[in-house]
């Protein structure tokens, strides 16, 4: 549950196709319309559907987080 009038960041270490922060900030936003919500990204890519509110750099190729596991 989120209280009323709740300022929230949502954050993810890269959106690529933008899909994923899309859903997920317009089911926060449907289902709490009282709270702000902005969202945050290291990295994005400029052909995503949904450009985050904060980014810190953009991703031109495919970037490997050392959290990933080798494929």
């Amino acid at each position: 549950e989120i209280p009323p009038d709740s300022k929230v960041l949502v954050v993810d270490d890269i959106v690529d196709s933008g899909d994923t922060m899309l859903e997920v900030m317009t089911t926060l936003r449907r289902i709490y319309p009282e709270s702000d919500f902005k969202s945050g990204a290291l990295f994005y890519k400029k052909s995503a559907s949904f450009i985050p509110d904060f980014k810190v750099r953009e991703a031109d190729r495919w970037i490997h987080f050392f959290w990933n596991k080798d494929e």
